[in-house]
């Protein structure tokens, strides 16, 4: 996708701070771009695979990526469908000079836009892993002012796509394998891997909202968000916000608050694994999502810790294997960080 000074690049974006990563910074984000190409990715010569140490904050997988001589902190986020820099200033401190305008559609607010500006042919370096040719787009500063995400990034699609990742959350280790060159022997179970139209994974889970109603959903698999599990009110006659639940802040996006409510499963049934009591969120029409998803909603790392996640996007598969911590109680944290 070529584009000069003048060009106008309409992009899409949800962004959340949810109950579960308020405190910290973390989000979930969806971004497309139409048109837009994946990055080139190289590894070292002679190497099947790098190893990239992370930062676990509030459940997401945080490493250093090196951004024209500069080094962020950035979520690597299944969620996301591109790149995006929190800040503009931080980005124009680099001395780089944006190609067009992008028009944001962030959630929170009922999903109102705001305008960032994007970026061609950006290079990446994240372990020894060489990223170029790549798009990014830059969220203003205003639209960030409360966020601690400000200064950060989180990179999605054009990652996942190139690379078999092998998350290990006791470890705090990721390995991105070339694809060409892996083989997985482990013992996991295969979880079936499909993609929507812009590229968003999607899995197939068991949810019962009440002992003995269980039924399926249909997820975006979505490393960041924090928080276990999220269900979208009307996207299944089964998810019914409980009875009683009030009307509360479960999140912050990028043009405003985000309103829902707060509950919690029965069971949760996905890679051979039954988790009970697990915390759910229930976001409403403040969440501002454009039409158009089929999903009923997202499956977040503070679930998918619980295992060593092996993500297979090129054989369209995720492989579980049950970690040290997989039968100990999920907690949500309260919006603002509170216990």
């Amino acid at each position: 996708m070529s584009l000069n000074t003048r060009s106008v690049l309409v992009v899409l974006a949800a962004l959340v701070l949810t109950a579960g990563c308020a405190a910290t910074g973390c989000a979930r984000l969806a971004l497309h771009s139409q048109g837009a190409s994946l990055p080139k990715i190289a590894f070292p010569t002679d190497s099947a695979y790098v190893d990239v140490p992370f930062t676990e904050v509030r459940n997401h997988v945080v490493v250093p990526m090196r951004l024209e001589g500069a080094t962020l902190q950035c979520v690597l986020d299944t969620g996301a469908r591109g790149t995006v820099v929190f800040g503009d200033s931080l980005v124009h401190a680099l001395g780089m000079r944006p190609l067009g305008e992008a028009l944001i559609r962030g959630a929170g607010g009922g999903g109102a836009p705001v305008h960032g500006n994007v970026y061609q042919d950006v290079h990446f370096g994240l372990g020894g892993l060489k990223i170029s040719s790549a798009m990014l787009v830059s969220m203003p500063d205003s639209s960030m002012r409360a966020s601690p995400l400000r200064g950060s990034m989180a990179m999605g699609r054009g990652l996942w796509e190139q690379v078999v990742a092998v998350i290990d959350w006791d470890t705090h280790t990721v390995r991105l394998h070339d694809p060409a060159r892996f083989t997985y022997t482990g013992k996991g179970v295969p979880v079936p891997l499909e993609f929507g139209d812009a590229g968003q994974p999607y899995v197939h889970a068991r949810v019962a909202l009440a002992p003995d109603s269980a039924f399926d959903v249909t997820l975006v698999l979505d490393t960041g968000a924090s928080h276990a599990v999220q269900l979208q009110p009307g996207g299944d006659p089964h998810i019914v916000v409980p009875a009683g639940a009030k009307r509360e802040k479960i999140g912050l996006g990028a043009t405003g608050q985000v309103w829902g409510a707060i509950g919690r499963a029965a069971t949760f049934e996905i890679g051979g694994v039954t988790f009970r009591d697990v915390p759910v969120t229930f976001p409403d029409g403040s969440l501002g999502l454009p039409g158009g998803h089929t999903r009923q909603g997202n499956l977040g790392s503070g679930l998918l810790r619980r295992f060593r996640v092996v993500l297979d996007y090129p054989h369209k598969r995720m492989i579980l294997e049950p970690g040290p911590h997989v039968n100990e109680p999920i907690v949500l944290p309260a919006y603002g960080g509170a216990k």
